[in-house]
């Protein structure tokens, strides 16, 4: 995986992104706050994994 971008939220002051190992719902990356729209990930090792990303507005209140 060499990145991920999204298009933005109107509304969205910052994003948070996580990447979790599907087998055993691990978390192998939790970035925040994210301010721009993308974001490389570390290298993983080949397998099945889910990635999230919800936007927060400047009050704080998160999009999931």
């Amino acid at each position: 995986m060499s990145g991920f971008r999204w298009a933005p939220v109107p509304g969205a002051d910052r994003y948070e992104l996580r990447l979790r190992r599907r087998s055993s719902g691990q978390v192998l990356e939790h970035a925040r706050p994210l301010v721009r729209n993308s974001r490389r990930v570390q290298p993983v090792e080949p397998g099945n994994y889910g990635l999230s990303l919800r936007s927060v507005d400047a009050r704080g209140l998160e999009n999931s």
